[in-house]
């Protein structure tokens, strides 16, 4: 994303090392918060910046990206960067640790392992798909249509599963906070 946005590689290394710190501090923050806040709202709050961080990136590169040199065309790039940023700090305050915690919380004790096992594997099957796909989907895609548009096709439509994710945390996420493990109901 970041040399997408027209950064040199010097920049985007450096962006990246910053960007790790804060992620770091984010899930710092996030065990902190956990059990004051509880789970359901980390986890609506987190999504929220997903989104929100889709949203510019998609904004971002869809108003103009770097394919010219324009101030238009910076400024949009680093909108798009900072909708990394804010994707990434949301991510990792949120979404990231937060599977981890409450699958083991959510499952009965007769299935918690085999549930456990079966969430997490899921999980990073979605993580491998998304990775997997995006350079696939946007390589597709900048074949008929420019670069710019096609990243912000992309992550549109990253941001339209992210509602769905938004959704269904809402409406079926249950607050386990306080609560005790043979008490939750999933």
């Amino acid at each position: 994303v970041l040399k997408m946005a027209g950064m040199s590689n010097a920049m985007a290394t450096l962006t990246c090392f910053l960007i790790g710190i804060v992620q770091v501090l984010s899930v710092f923050a996030n065990s902190m918060l956990v059990d004051r806040w509880g789970r359901r709202p980390l986890a609506i709050i987190g999504t929220m910046c997903v989104m929100l961080g889709l949203s510019f990136m998609a904004c971002g590169f869809g108003m103009g990206g770097s394919e010219d040199q324009s101030h238009v065309a910076i400024w949009c790039g680093g909108l798009a960067v900072l909708g990394m940023c804010i994707f990434r700090v949301g991510f990792s305050f949120s979404l990231s640790p937060l599977p981890y915690i409450m699958t083991a919380e959510l499952f009965p004790q007769e299935v918690r392992a085999v549930g456990v096992a079966i969430s997490h594997m899921v999980n990073w099957a979605t993580n491998a798909l998304v990775c997997q796909t995006f350079p696939m989907l946007d390589e597709a895609m900048t074949r008929s249509m420019a670069a710019n548009e096609a990243h912000a096709i992309i992550f549109a439509v990253y941001l339209g599963f992210t509602f769905i994710a938004l959704a269904f945390v809402i409406v079926y996420l249950p607050e386990t906070r306080g609560v005790r493990l043979e008490d939750v109901k999933a």
